[in-house]
């Protein structure tokens, strides 16, 4: 709505921080409020400052203006689908912002009022869910830094919060040795976990070889760091969920063209990753745990063994995997040299055989020897 406002400018703002503080859940409540602080385009501060103003104004339009705007956001928010109860849980967090800051905004009785959007069934369109075909056309669109965050998102089915806040420093994306001398990033597949941002509840994931691949010229180029983000733009900021959101849009429209690109939303790509699991026949405990859900109704969450994730990575793989290609060179590589070293060892084996053979003839024929001068000795003691 208003002009853009990076996570980052903003997290440190004191009328923010003072805020915040004073709940023990501040997850729920800082993604509900940075939702709406970029919908209004105005850092905490700004939005105090400006309401100060407005009180003053003896016109109520001025007066109500963040009024007014709650009204305007809540009526968007609710165009995404979402039930009346998240939706107040949105509102709550703006208001209680205000009220904390000894400004709180005023309604009339039922004048907030959300309405939940009815879905006409015959209008509905089925979800489009992506093929490996379709993702290799987005893929193939895209420039070096943005093929490993595409591929990192269809492969882990992380939402772009989530991929915002994932971070090097409990990776083991480098291989190291004994002494812990940099040797290089790793190749083969990295194991990981984090707890969804939507939900606080623990997502297992994997980073394949494959991401890595890609990810690799861009590490280079930040000189390999041991800490920080994974994902940055090229300024070197931390991406913004809605950034991604928007680049990723972007890209489909170059893949699919205006029309088809309308259907396609980040969640495709989660979608995509789900389906890859099932197809491949992971246990249903496990896709549990590689989504980040929990059952309706458990009390908890289990947590699922590293080795049974990654297990269950390398069912999917195929599936999952973007470059087949590149992956297939690979393993011709790997078995060319195999099929060199066999030819060596059999080349070595057919040379060393007639020595072999003479070396055990002479053997024998020692041993044949040795027992004929000791059965002529008994004949004769005889």
């Amino acid at each position: 709505m208003g002009r853009k406002v990076k996570n980052h400018e903003w997290f440190d703002d004191q009328a923010y921080q003072d805020w915040i503080a004073k709940f023990q859940d501040q997850k729920k409540y800082r993604r509900n409020f940075a939702n709406w602080v970029n919908w209004i385009g105005l850092t905490p501060s700004e939005q105090i400052e400006k309401r100060k103003e407005d009180l003053k104004n003896e016109d109520m339009q001025v007066k109500r203006y963040f009024e007014e705007k709650l009204k305007e956001y809540g009526k968007e928010i609710m165009q995404q689908g979402i039930t009346r109860k998240t939706g107040l849980q949105y509102l709550i967090a703006v208001r209680s912002f205000f009220s904390h800051n000894y400004m709180p905004l005023v309604f009339a009785r039922n004048e907030l009022k959300l309405e939940e959007i009815k879905e006409v069934k015959q209008n509905h369109k089925p979800k489009w869910v992506l093929d490996n075909l379709e993702l290799r056309t987005l893929f193939n669109v895209c420039n070096p830094r943005d093929k490993p965050l595409l591929l990192f998102s269809s492969s882990t089915g992380m939402s772009p919060i989530d991929v915002c806040q994932i971070k090097i420093d409990n990776l083991r994306i480098y291989k190291k040795d004994y002494s812990g001398k940099f040797e290089g990033i790793s190749e083969v597949d990295v194991y990981g976990e984090k707890e969804r941002d939507k939900t606080d509840i623990l997502q297992q994931f994997v980073i394949g070889e494959e991401v890595l691949f890609y990810l690799n010229p861009i590490l280079s180029e930040r000189g390999y760091p041991e800490s920080g983000y994974l994902f940055i733009t090229q300024k070197g900021n931390p991406y913004e969920p809605r950034s991604i959101s928007e680049r990723l849009g972007e890209l489909a429209i170059k893949a699919f063209g205006d029309e088809r690109a309308k259907d396609f939303q980040v969640k495709n790509l989660r979608d995509y990753f789900q389906n890859a699991l099932i197809q491949s026949g992971v246990n249903d405990k496990v896709i549990d745990s590689m989504m980040g859900w929990k059952k309706a109704g458990a009390k908890e969450h289990y947590k699922i063994s590293q080795e049974t994730i990654l297990q269950a990575y390398n069912l999917a793989r195929s599936r999952l995997s973007i470059d087949g290609n590149r992956k297939t060179n690979d393993q011709i590589k790997r078995l060319e040299i195999k099929i060199g070293q066999l030819t060596m060892q059999y080349e070595e084996l057919r040379d060393a055989i007639p020595t072999m053979i003479e070396k055990t003839f002479e053997k024998f024929f020692e041993e044949f020897t040795d027992k004929k001068v000791k059965v002529k000795a008994e004949i004769k003691e005889i």
